[in-house]
C-alpha cells in the first residue's frame, strides 16, 4: 500500500505497520526526506545560516548516540560568528564508589546528561539546560537557551520559549554534577561545570516533547529502542521539514531502490506495549479475576496465621509471668 500523507506515514511507523521488509523490520522513507550527500550536507540543510539566531532556536540534528551529537555540535558551532570562550571543568573521583584514579582519566568522558569537560561556547549559540533550576520559572532540564554574554564566573542567557514567570535574563554559574546514566558510567566522578551543553544536535531521547521547525536525523547505526524513529519524525509539523541521512543506506542491491524510491531504515516497535484494551478491561478478564481472587485468599491466610502466632506468643508470655 502506498502511503502519500506524511502524517499517515508517521502514524504507521508509530504503530509498527507498513513494513517493506517485515523480517528485518525495514520501512521506507520517501526520497524527498532522504539526504543523499554527507552528514555535513544535512547539517547545512537544517542550519542554512547559523548566524541567523532566530532560525536556529527551533531546529536540531538528532542522533542515536551521544558522541555523534557532541561532534556535530562542534561542527555547527565553528560556523557561528561571535565571541568565543572555552570553559574547563574540574573533575574529582567519587570516593564513595571506591574508585581512586587520576581525575584526568575522566576528561575524555561525557556521559549523557553531563556537560563536556571542555565546554566551547560563543555568543548567540544555542544551548540546552541539563538540570532543573526553577520549575516555576520554566528553567527545567531540556530548556533551550541562547547565550547573550560572558562574565568572569557567569554566563548570561535568555530562554527561547518564555513562560509568564520566566525572567528576561538568567545567569548560570558552575555547579557540581554527577552522571545520570545507568551502568558503568553512572558513577565514578563528579564534574564542576556550567549545567549546559550545545543544542544544535542531541540524541533522539533528549528531543522528546520538543517541536522543531527543521529536523535532521543522522543514523550512523540503526535505531535500537522502541519508538525512536517515530519520535524523530514527529518532531516537525510538516513532512518537508524532516530529512534523514543513513550511513548504511545499501543493505542489498535491491534495498537501495525500493518501490517508489527513497531509503529503507529499521523501525523498532514492540506491539505488546501498544494495547487496544484499557488496563481496567485487562484486569476484569475472567482468568485475571481468578488469579487476583486466589492472590487475595493467600494474603488473608498469611495474615490470619500471623495474627494467630502473635496471640500464641502473648499467651505463652502471660503463662510464664504468672508462674513466676
Amino acid at each position: 500500500m502506498t502511503i502519500t500523507s506524511p502524517s499517515h506515514r508517521i502514524l504507521q511507523i508509530g504503530d509498527g505497520n507498513g513494513w517493506i521488509d517485515p523480517v528485518r523490520h525495514l520501512v521506507r522513507i520517501p526520497k524527498e526526506n532522504v539526504e543523499r550527500g554527507s552528514e555535513l550536507d544535512l547539517a547545512d540543510w537544517v542550519f542554512p545560516n547559523v548566524n541567523n539566531i532566530k532560525s536556529t532556536m527551533s531546529a536540531a540534528l538528532l542522533t542515536v548516540d551521544n558522541k555523534t551529537a557532541l561532534r556535530l555540535n562542534d561542527v555547527v558551532l565553528s560556523k557561528l560568528n561571535g565571541e568565543s570562550r572555552e570553559f574547563l571543568a574540574t573533575d574529582t573521583p567519587d570516593k564513595d564508589t571506591g574508585l581512586d584514579v587520576d581525575a584526568a582519566v575522566f576528561a575524555s568522558e561525557t556521559p549523557q546528561g553531563m556537560p563536556p569537560h571542555l565546554l566551547r561556547l560563543k555568543v548567540g549559540a544555542q544551548v540546552v539546560l541539563l538540570r532543573n533550576l526553577s520549575i516555576d520559572q520554566g528553567l527545567c532540564n531540556g530548556t533551550r537557551l541562547t547565550i547573550e554574554s560572558f562574565g568572569d564566573d557567569l554566563i548570561r542567557c535568555t530562554v527561547n520559549n518564555k513562560m509568564e514567570n520566566t525572567p528576561d535574563y538568567m545567569f548560570l554559574h558552575r555547579m557540581i554534577m554527577s552522571p545520570t546514566e545507568k551502568g558503568a558510567k553512572s558513577c565514578g566522578f563528579k564534574r564542576l561545570q556550567y549545567p549546559i551543553r550545545l543544542a544544535y544536535a542531541c540524541t533522539i531521547n533528549k528531543s522528546q516533547g520538543q517541536t522543531l521547525s527543521r529536523c535532521g536525523l543522522v543514523l550512523h547505526s540503526p535505531v535500537f529502542s522502541h519508538g525512536q524513529l517515530y519520535v524523530a519524525m514527529s518532531r516537525v509539523q510538516r513532512g518537508t521539514d524532516f530529512k534523514l541521512w543513513h550511513t548504511k543506506r545499501i543493505h542489498r542491491r535491491t534495498d537501495d531502490r525500493p518501490v517508489g524510491g527513497g531509503c529503507l531504515v529499521r523501525n523498532v516497535v514492540y506491539k505488546e506495549v501498544l494495547r487496544d484494551q484499557s488496563i481496567l478491561d485487562e484486569l476484569e478478564h475472567p482468568r485475571r479475576r481468578e488469579i487476583r481472587d486466589l492472590f487475595n485468599t493467600l494474603v488473608e491466610r498469611f495474615r490470619s496465621r500471623s495474627v494467630g502466632s502473635q496471640l500464641n506468643q502473648e499467651k505463652t508470655k502471660s503463662k510464664r509471668s504468672s508462674s513466676c
